[in-house]
């Protein structure tokens, strides 16, 4: 398709309570907290919730080649909150019995919607427009999540996670928060990768990246830390 045959579609999500998008490769016993979804979570969760809508095969032979390669976008909350909760947990001993035990994992409190750009075919529009709409969590049940307003509109520049390694090296980032966050490997991911039926032999699907975020750390205590937007290009 030519590029004028795909439009930008901005879907708002509002927080109702805390939630936690796990930084890749944190510990589940000492999880680490980011302040909105990376693309691969993002992606993933337009292919549940599509499967969800629509039923595997039409996702499958559908939309799966365009989510996996579309241009997706974060912007996140304009303040979050991010704070250390101890938690009682349950770790597997040698003996496979589950002995109780604590663990600590940051959580968010999100001031404002966070809002997910991506460029769908202007005829399939609809379709995302309705997948956009049904997803109701992010990753894992403790994200919740709700779709509150779906725009046409394009991401504005330095508003939403980039890659640290496609920013300028001369780019002072110093105030910005930053985190790992996982995407696919590439436009050429399988779908027996993400969704494998019998075990694949090849390359894992998902890469890992240091994001950073267009959110500034305005304020950090031993337990937490708050977040306020700015501006990628400030």
């Amino acid at each position: 398709m030519d590029t004028k045959d795909f439009v930008w579609l901005a879907a708002d999500y509002h927080f109702p309570t805390s939630y936690s998008c796990r930084v890749p490769m944190s510990s589940q016993y000492s999880a680490l907290a980011m302040p909105a979804p990376g693309p691969a979570t993002i992606r993933l969760a337009m292919i549940r919730t599509g499967i969800e809508v629509f039923g595997k095969d039409y996702v499958q032979n559908e939309l799966f080649p365009v989510i996996r390669s579309a241009e997706i976008e974060a912007k996140p909350p304009a303040k979050v909150a991010i704070s250390t909760q101890l938690m009682h947990a349950y770790k597997a001993k040698a003996n496979g019995h589950l002995q109780e035990s604590l663990a600590y994992r940051e959580v968010c409190q999100a001031d404002g919607v966070m809002t997910v750009y991506i460029r769908s075919p202007i005829n399939q529009q609809q379709v995302y427009r309705q997948i956009l709409a049904a997803i109701g969590y992010w990753g894992q049940a403790n994200s919740l999540t709700s779709c509150v307003a779906i725009n046409q509109t394009a991401p504005q520049a330095g508003d939403c996670a980039r890659p640290l390694k496609s920013l300028p090296v001369e780019q002072p980032l110093g105030q910005f928060f930053s985190c790992i966050a996982s995407e696919f490997r590439d436009d050429q991911v399988e779908w027996d990768e993400i969704m494998p039926i019998v075990q694949v032999n090849k390359a894992s699907p998902i890469r890992l990246d240091v994001y950073v975020w267009p959110l500034i750390i305005c304020e950090q205590h031993s337990n937490g830390k708050r977040l306020i937007h700015r501006s990628l290009l400030h």
